[in-house]
């Protein structure tokens, strides 16, 4: 599904799925923008971040998807406690 929604194209040459998917990043920014508003997420750029993430989640859904022994309970567990560290607000 990853590689039909961000490689799949109309016959001139559109994405179609790419308002979804920007969609998607602009509700998690938005998230992350309430979360740096309250004190809990550092200052950088909200919609990059969000990006970011949403394409880590989409990494690790495209190498299960290959590899299906990868543990996807796991790799979200990880990939939440990297995510975390990267924009959480150190309290002094």
């Amino acid at each position: 599904m990853v590689e039909i929604v961000t490689h799949h194209r109309t016959k001139d040459g559109e994405q179609p799925f790419s308002e979804a998917v920007d969609s998607e990043i602009d509700e998690l920014a938005r998230i992350v923008r309430h979360g740096q508003q309250a004190g809990e997420f550092r200052e950088f750029d909200a919609r990059s971040g969000a990006q970011i993430i949403v394409q880590a989640v989409e990494g690790v859904l495209g190498r299960w998807m290959v590899d299906t022994s990868v543990d996807l309970d796991a790799q979200a567990t990880i990939l939440v406690d990297f995510v975390y560290h990267a924009i959480r607000q150190e309290k002094p």
